[in-house]
């Protein structure tokens, strides 16, 4: 390993080492070159390369190669003779700001499980993968469409493409990749639309795209355990069959202004985060979330009402609602609460019976203005541990202390 030296050259003799199994040069910004006889070190299983910025050309790696990692240098191809390379496990490549291309050979790369491609702005084009591919990762990339075939990868675990501003398709045959479980989508404002997803999905992430509505057939993915849709600004529905996503424990909705209503959510739900959507209401059924944990909403200025049935979800221990300047009234909170969170709403009292909420360990209360008193009862609060008054201007007293 030779981070942060002055060097210009690796050392000599380096084709001598038979036995060197692992090479990672880090931050030698004055390197210039890689001896040609890289190749001939016949056990090297890893080979790390970063921040070498005048680094312009790699050589041929050993054809028992397990893991490339190449970051931060200045080169505009990969190495030849990489579809020769049977053993490699991982390949990735970041911030190299001069490729242009990945060789069309990348799909005969038959042992490769881990691929990529991150800060690499003028790479227009990615061939095909290989079929055993079970992590794929493309992040800021200058490509308009994924890799073709895969459809044909029938080993793919995990997909994320991220700030890939010019994508603006995601093949129909996405659905196919039938050992998918995460799938994460983030920065392609120009995408408009997602196929239908495997059914055997689990963790699904749609951020910052330009789609109106989900992909169709989420009520048949009975695995998906996670739904995460975030600064989606066209976003105008979420289906009605969500409840039916029976294994579905989270579900986060943020900043999708034109989002003006939410269907009822599955019953198993664990961890509910709405934030900054244009909702007046809240889920119906939620009285019904039985498994219901956390519940968080933010800055959803309509909002005018919280159900009176909240107090029966039964499991939930953290509430935080925040933001919602509309809202003047809390109902009770149920029992087990232990984190309880109100900043920036419109009520002028806090919910009654929380007295009975043995369990209340944290109460922070922030930038009620129209606030005007806090119970009596605020002394009996058991397991309260930690309590927050802050920019309540029209509370004049605090009854009762804390023992």
């Amino acid at each position: 390993m030779i981070i942060g030296c002055g060097i210009d050259e690796l050392p000599s003799g380096l084709q001598f080492c038979t036995s060197l199994q692992c090479l990672e040069i880090w931050d030698c910004t004055n390197l210039k070159s890689i001896p040609e006889s890289l190749h001939t070190c016949v056990s090297l299983q890893k080979f790390v390369i970063e921040g070498c910025p005048d680094l312009r050309y790699l050589p041929g790696v050993p054809s028992v190669i397990q893991h490339l990692m190449i970051i931060g240098c200045d080169i505009d191809e990969l190495p030849s003779g990489l579809q020769f390379c049977t053993s490699l496990q991982c390949l990735e490549i970041w911030d190299c700001t001069n490729l242009k291309s990945i060789p069309e050979s990348l799909h005969t790369y038959v042992s490769l499980q881990k691929f990529v491609i991150e800060g690499c702005p003028d790479l227009r084009y990615l061939p095909g993968v290989p079929s055993v591919i079970q992590h794929l990762m493309i992040i800021g990339c200058g490509i308009d469409e994924l890799p073709s075939g895969l459809q044909f990868c029938s080993s793919p675990q995990c997909l994320e493409i991220w700030d890939c501003t010019n994508l603006k398709s995601i093949p129909e045959s996405l659905h196919t990749c039938v050992s998918l479980q995460k799938f994460v989508i983030e920065g392609c404002p120009d995408l408009r639309y997602l196929p239908g997803v495997p059914s055997v999905i689990q963790h699904l992430e749609i951020i910052g795209c330009g789609i109106d509505e989900l992909p169709s057939g989420l009520q048949f993915c009975t695995s998906l355990q996670c739904l995460e849709i975030r600064d989606c600004t066209n976003l105008k529905s979420i289906p009605e069959s969500l409840h039916t996503c029976v294994s579905l424990q989270k579900f986060v909705i943020e900043g999708c202004h034109d989002l003006r209503y939410l269907p009822g959510v599955p019953s198993v739900i664990q961890h509910l985060e709405i934030m900054g959507c244009g909702i007046d209401e809240l889920p119906s059924w939620l009285q019904f979330c039985t498994s219901l944990q956390c519940l968080e909403i933010r800055d959803c200025t309509n909002l005018k009402s919280i159900p009176e049935s909240l107090h029966t979800c039964v499991s939930l221990q953290k509430f935080v609602i925040e933001g919602c300047h509309d809202l003047r009234y809390l109902p009770g909170v149920p029992l087990v609460i232990q984190h309880f969170e109100i900043i920036g709403c419109g009520i002028d009292e806090l919910p009654s019976g929380l007295q009975f909420c043995t369990s209340l360990q944290c109460l922070e209360i922030q930038d009620c203005t129209n606030l005007k008193s806090i119970p009596e009862s605020l002394h009996t609060y058991v397991s309260l541990q930690k309590f927050v008054i802050e920019g309540c201007p029209n509370l004049r007293y605090l009854l009762g202390v804390l023992r």
